[in-house]
């Protein structure tokens, strides 16, 4: 893919995961909300940030006035070199991340999955338990996926005995699903429950007219990457990581 698109997947993803508070600064996105997850509690470059050395001292007021330590991503299609700056400024690095492409979306087997347009109370008690959230967190995911502005479905898998088991969402512009939030219950994972849930997203994409996928995960999460390989993300397209202010 060309540069371009990249960036244009970058605007995807933030429409798809979106911040609580984002306030834009000289080209960069500064995203916060509750702490709940990095990608939307930090500062994220765009195809027209200006230099990270002229803006540094802007984002590290903007943390502290959100009682955050500042943390700032970078992606590895950059030009600037964004990682000697924070290096030189006592940055430490943390959370590499893939975003893998699936070029065609597959035909597999959704049975006993819902899709539903919104996010339930129902669904969110589901995601949430299954990530460990606490009550706190739970309310700030709510408000995060209640500001999703993308076209979305919000899936989840039930097992024999009619009991949720797997959730996940995804959101589509003109040319990708974006999938995020794919969990399944500890106690039921390996057992083909997030496979099917995945699949209904998928047909539920190739139903507006969306051929194409993309999704985030962690590089050393080795057990997610064989399971996305699995279901057609067989190309990475970048990788980002988190730059952390440290006291």
């Amino acid at each position: 893919m060309e540069v371009a698109d990249l960036w244009a997947i970058e605007e995807g993803f933030s429409q798809a995961w979106p911040a609580l508070l984002q306030e834009h600064v000289s080209g960069w996105r500064l995203k916060a909300g509750g702490g709940v997850s990095r990608r939307t509690n930090s500062a994220n470059p765009t195809s027209v940030s200006r230099p990270l050395v002229e803006v540094l001292p802007a984002i590290e007021s903007f943390y502290e006035a959100q009682r955050l330590p500042a943390l700032i991503r970078t992606l590895d299609f950059q030009r600037e070199n964004l990682e000697g700056v924070l290096e030189a400024n006592g940055y430490q690095p943390e959370g590499e991340t893939r975003t893998l492409y699936a070029p065609t979306l597959g035909d597999g087997d959704a049975s006993q999955t819902t899709i539903e347009a919104n996010a339930s109370d129902r669904w969110i008690e589901g995601v949430t338990f299954a990530q460990g959230r606490t009550a706190k967190e739970k309310s700030i995911y709510k408000d995060h996926v209640s500001r999703v502005n993308l076209r979305s479905a919000f899936a989840q898998t039930l097992d024999s005995d009619r009991e949720p088991v797997s959730w996940g969402y995804g959101a589509i512009d003109a040319k990708h699903l974006y999938i995020e939030s794919v969990v399944t219950r500890p106690d039921r994972r390996g057992q083909g429950h997030g496979k099917k849930m995945v699949h209904a997203l998928f047909g539920w994409a190739r139903s507006h007219g969306v051929l194409s996928s993309v999704l985030q995960v962690q590089a050393d999460n080795e057990a997610a990457c064989r399971f996305y390989k699995g279901l057609g993300f067989a190309d990475e397209l970048y990788r980002y990581r988190y730059w952390r202010q440290q006291e």
